[in-house]
């Protein structure tokens, strides 16, 4: 007997459904970065203890000669290199619109850093045309991402956190690294390391892949940066 061919057509109203599901996800996940924002900014004007505003103070402290670890309530407990990257935003404090100006520019580039990571990552693994058609055709996952790390994230904008800036610094090392463009590679990573310690342990897949002069520029960069 002939075989019989099933056809296994997806309920009625399940395309508009799955539809209207990932429009909601999207929109919830775009709501949750707006309020993330949001929350930077009013914690930064409503509190003097959060990360950020302990990095401005010590930067100030080290650019005028002082000990920048001398505070006590919220100690800043990070290499110098940080204190270079701030420095700027110091700057600004001498009325609400420079203080809006750079709180704004801290989170927002937060944002943005941890979007392209998003996106370069996924252009690099499905050999996608850019990073901007990357994020498009993945904005489901990217959404779903946001969300899952609702906790991390809320509490990296709540206190102005650089840890979404070091996340972009080791995105992009091994970005390089793949390409053999050691010393760029090597760049970020010293940069990551410079902020926090942990990402040096990052320079191991280096060596693995016989890519020896990363040690070396690591070496020399980081002495260089502190």
């Amino acid at each position: 007997m002939p075989g019989i061919i099933v056809s296994r057509m997806p309920p009625p109203g399940a395309s508009r459904f799955r539809k209207i599901l990932t429009a909601v996800v999207i929109t919830v996940a775009a709501g949750s970065l707006l309020l993330f924002y949001y929350q930077s900014v009013r914690n930064y004007f409503k509190f003097a203890e959060i990360d950020f505003t302990s990095y401005l103070r010590a930067s100030a402290w080290f650019f005028s000669a002082e000990n920048p670890y001398q505070e006590v309530t919220r100690r800043y407990l990070y290499p110098l290199f940080l204190l270079v990257v701030v420095y700027p935003f110091t700057l600004l404090q001498q009325g609400p619109l420079g203080k809006s100006v750079s709180i704004s520019v801290w989170s927002l580039g937060a944002v943005a850093t941890f979007l392209a990571t998003m996106a370069a990552t996924w252009k690099h693994q499905f050999n996608l045309a850019s990073k901007r058609s990357a994020l498009r055709a993945n904005l489901l996952p990217a959404a779903l991402l946001v969300l899952m790390l609702h906790p991390f994230l809320q509490d990296e904008f709540l206190n102005s956190q650089a840890n979404l800036y070091v996340l972009g610094c080791i995105a992009a090392y091994f970005f390089f690294l793949e390409r053999d463009r050691q010393f760029w590679a090597t760049l970020f990573l010293a940069a990551a390391a410079s902020i926090k310690v942990a990402p040096a342990l990052c320079l191991l897949y280096a060596v693995v892949s016989k890519q020896f002069r990363t040690p070396v520029y690591f070496v020399v960069l980081v002495v260089a940066f502190n």
